[in-house]
């Protein structure tokens, strides 16, 4: 299995497990994304033949509008695209979050912020990594 599809699975896994809710899935053109990186590498790509797409999904967490605060990240779970790779980042209710970026099917760069971000972001990381191998 590919990244791309490794991590859609893990983040529908994850949106499950902590009561997220769908809002999208849908295919992300590199030449047509905001991001300024992923904009040179599709136009690269299509001088070289092909288009730079990834598969994305968009998770977020119900609240009640007294519940929300302005000050805090809202949780979510989402795919982007960072510099032509997938990269998956889930931000929880509690403010734990973290991103992994994968190139080649192999992380290439992770991040996590709060108390238990670090042990999110290895435990979405081996989730992936064994549908990737398996």
């Amino acid at each position: 299995m590919e990244a791309n599809q490794a991590m859609l699975k893990v983040a529908e896994l994850t949106a499950r497990w902590y009561g997220f809710i769908e809002v999208s899935k849908h295919t992300i053109n590199a030449e047509r994304d905001s991001f300024w990186g992923n904009k040179f590498l599709g136009a690269k790509a299509r001088l070289e033949g092909y288009t730079l797409e990834i598969q994305s999904c968009k998770y977020i967490y119900p609240q009640f509008e007294e519940e929300k605060d302005e000050s805090k990240r809202r949780p979510k779970i989402e795919i982007d695209m960072h510099f032509g790779k997938p990269r998956l980042g889930i931000d929880l209710p509690d403010g734990t979050s973290c991103f992994l970026t994968y190139r080649d099917n192999i992380c290439s760069e992770a991040q996590a912020f709060g108390d238990k971000g670090i042990a999110l972001a290895l435990s979405v990381k081996e989730k992936i990594d064994y549908l990737i191998n398996n």
